[in-house]
């Protein structure tokens, strides 16, 4: 077998190894990038709006709970990706007073401030 050829061989095993380990590099990186979700959290004078963003969200699968002032979302896209976050609540958020809406992919969660007293 001439020279050239194991040079190839070998160098075309090493671009696949290199190639696989990029791909791998890549796919968890999109995991850990795209399963938190986009989110903006607005303070007005009354309440506080939370917008989260999940393209395509799957409305039967969205998961929240509040645990003292975190409040922990999960949902997943109708690809069955999972996305979750957690958001932490400002002191003055009632949290008896929570409404959850949802507009085309978005969620809207609307937190009633508590009066002071």
């Amino acid at each position: 077998m001439p020279a050239y050829k194991e040079l190839d061989d070998i160098f075309n095993s090493i671009v696949r190894r290199e190639i696989s380990r990029f791909n791998k590099e890549v796919y968890k990186l999109e995991r850990e990038f795209f399963s938190t979700p986009l989110l903006d959290f607005y303070s007005c004078d009354d309440h506080y709006d939370c917008v989260i963003d999940v393209p395509y969200m799957d409305p039967t699968s969205i998961y929240m709970k509040v645990e003292g002032d975190v409040m922990k979302l999960r949902c997943k896209d109708k690809m069955g990706n999972v996305y979750q976050t957690q958001i932490q609540l400002p002191r003055d958020a009632d949290l008896d007073n929570l409404k959850v809406e949802r507009i085309k992919w978005f969620l809207r969660i609307r937190i009633s401030r508590r009066l002071s007293t």
